[in-house]
Parts: C-alpha cells; sequence; structure tokens
C-alpha cells in the first residue's frame, strides 16, 4: 500500500518538475531562470566524463557541443564541433594559439611577445619599416633607403662598403683647363671596366654609375668621397679635383693640388702633377655627384690615362 502512494505522489510531482529548471546547491537557493541546470559551490567543483582519446573516439554519433576531459596524448577538454573533436585548452595549460586562423588583427594591449622560437612572415612591418623575410647571407648587414624599406646588403668589415672605385684605366688621356680661365672645370672621366673596378650594383644599395662620369646615389645616407688625379710630364701644371653635386657649380667641393711630386709610375720615378680630394657629405636618393678638375696654373694639363687617377665612393 505505501509502494503504491510513492508512485501516485511522484506521478502528482512528474509534470511540475519538467516544467521548471534545477538547482543543486547546498543552501537552497532559486536556481537561475535561464539555466536548465544551476550548480552553486564554494568548497567544490563539477567533473565531466574523464576518458582517453581511443575512448573519445569510441562515442558513437557525438552530439555537437559535447564536452570531455581527455586524459592522454594532448591532454584536456575537448568538445565536439558537428565535425570533429576540437581542443579547449591546448594541452592543459592555455590556449594553442597554433591550433587557430586569426580573422582580424591581434592586439597585444601593450604586452610582450616572450620566449618565442621563431616568427616568420611573408611580409613584416615594424614601426613602419618593412622588413626582408630572408635570412640574408653571411656577412651581410640590415640597411634602410631612409623611406622604411629594409634589405640585407654586402658590406665589408666595419659596416664601409665600397659602392664605387673607378680609375681612368682604358679611358685616352684628358686635358683640364687652366684655372684663370672663364673655362668650367672639365668632367673628369672614368672607367669601371678595369680589373681593380667595383661596379656600384655589387654592393646592393641600389647606386648606379651613369656613363664615365655620374655617381647616382641610390641610397639615402652619409657617403665618403675620396678623388686622386695625377699628370704625366715635369713642367709645374698640376690638376685641382672638384666635387659637384647635381651639376650645381654652386655646390662644389674643391680639392687640393701640387706640382713635381716624386713617386713611381709603372716602376720609373719622375715629377709628376698630383691633385687629391677627400670629403663627407650626404646624399639623398638620385643625387648625383661627379668629379671635375682644372689646372692649378695657367694653361692646360693632361691627365694620366692610368690607374694614377681614380675615385673613391663609400656608403658610411
Amino acid at each position: 500500500m505505501r509502494n503504491i502512494i510513492y508512485i501516485l505522489l511522484f506521478a502528482l510531482l512528474l509534470p511540475k518538475l519538467g516544467a521548471q529548471n534545477v538547482g543543486i546547491n547546498s543552501d537552497n537557493s532559486t536556481p537561475a531562470a535561464s539555466a536548465i541546470l544551476d550548480v552553486k559551490s564554494t568548497d567544490k567543483g563539477v567533473l565531466i566524463p574523464r576518458m582517453t582519446e581511443a575512448q573519445r573516439n569510441l562515442i558513437a554519433s557525438p552530439a555537437t557541443g559535447l564536452l570531455i576531459y581527455q586524459t592522454d596524448g594532448t591532454d584536456g577538454f575537448y568538445f565536439y564541433n558537428g565535425t570533429a573533436w576540437t581542443s579547449l585548452s591546448g594541452g592543459g595549460s592555455g590556449d594553442n594559439l597554433g591550433n587557430h586562423t586569426a580573422t582580424t588583427n591581434l592586439n597585444m594591449n601593450g604586452n610582450s611577445i616572450s620566449n618565442a622560437a621563431t616568427i616568420t612572415a611573408a611580409s613584416a612591418t615594424i614601426s613602419g619599416n618593412n622588413y626582408p623575410n630572408n635570412v640574408g647571407s653571411n656577412g651581410q648587414v640590415l640597411t634602410t633607403d631612409g623611406a622604411g624599406q629594409l634589405s640585407w646588403q654586402t658590406s665589408s668589415a666595419g659596416g664601409h662598403g665600397i659602392q664605387l672605385l673607378a680609375t681612368t684605366e682604358t679611358l685616352t688621356a684628358q686635358s683640364l683647363p687652366a684655372a684663370v680661365s672663364t673655362t668650367n672645370p672639365a668632367v673628369v672621366r672614368f672607367s669601371t671596366g678595369c680589373a681593380t673596378c667595383i661596379n656600384p650594383s655589387s654592393a646592393g644599395l641600389s647606386n648606379s654609375f651613369r656613363g664615365d662620369t655620374t655617381f647616382v646615389c641610390g641610397t639615402a645616407g652619409y657617403y665618403e668621397v675620396s678623388a686622386q688625379l695625377a699628370t704625366s710630364g715635369t713642367n709645374n701644371a698640376y690638376p685641382v679635383p672638384a666635387l659637384e653635386i647635381n651639376n650645381t657649380p654652386a655646390n662644389r667641393i674643391f680639392g687640393t693640388g701640387q706640382a713635381n711630386v716624386i713617386y713611381f709610375q709603372g716602376g720609373t720615378a719622375g715629377g709628376k702633377g698630383r691633385g687629391s680630394l677627400h670629403t663627407i657629405l650626404y646624399l639623398n636618393v638620385g643625387d648625383e655627384i661627379k668629379i671635375k678638375g682644372q689646372n692649378g696654373l695657367n694653361g692646360s694639363v693632361v691627365l694620366n690615362s692610368n690607374i694614377s687617377c681614380r675615385w673613391v665612393v663609400r656608403k658610411l
């Protein structure tokens, strides 16, 4: 008789229980209205099913959203997304970013990226500078064009890459006008095809040598320019070199000259005229420089047509 009474009471209460949400707690509080199940505790947690990966994969027709904790392999929480099991915990030690593909920019909110073994990118821009995505070659240095484009460049020790070494070798001798005449200094012609010449393009800084007279800057920065002119003969004539910038007479830097300098050329000592120039200047992309020259005395002077006449441009 008692069992019949219990069955009747359960049958009467069943519709009411089915229409309500359920609360599990120790303080008899009412469960949240939006929760079908409200579990509350201040000293206990909730344990969901724990299983191995093999056991997880044996679950027949898992429902989308099914949640388990995997205990082996890459352990952690997994849920079934309707197609495959997906990790929530990334091995139990925080989110594994490698499992995800970003759909928007990652905002670090002022935090740093630490303990990164490698960061790769098809292209990378940091603070407006575009960095190359390769490792470069042994001995190369990272340089900028002054406009935010960085690239690997070949440089000699100390970072002073020789951009141009040109001589008058293979060119015919040329005359320079007298300094006291109304004639402007003559452009000195150089050769970059000699055995001791270095073509500026080999330095990888986009610089170039146009024709046989003009150096064109391809990478902005400070440059060191040295020039040496020599004459044959025993008279008092001597050449004075001048560096001209952007074909502007007002932008000339003059060197010095000296007559009857004794030095050996081709194994023979003789009195020669010698002029030299050395300066450091800042060049922007597209700036042009050339060496001009004149005689320090009356009359013209003839330059040697060998490697005793040369000029060098170095990127500092």
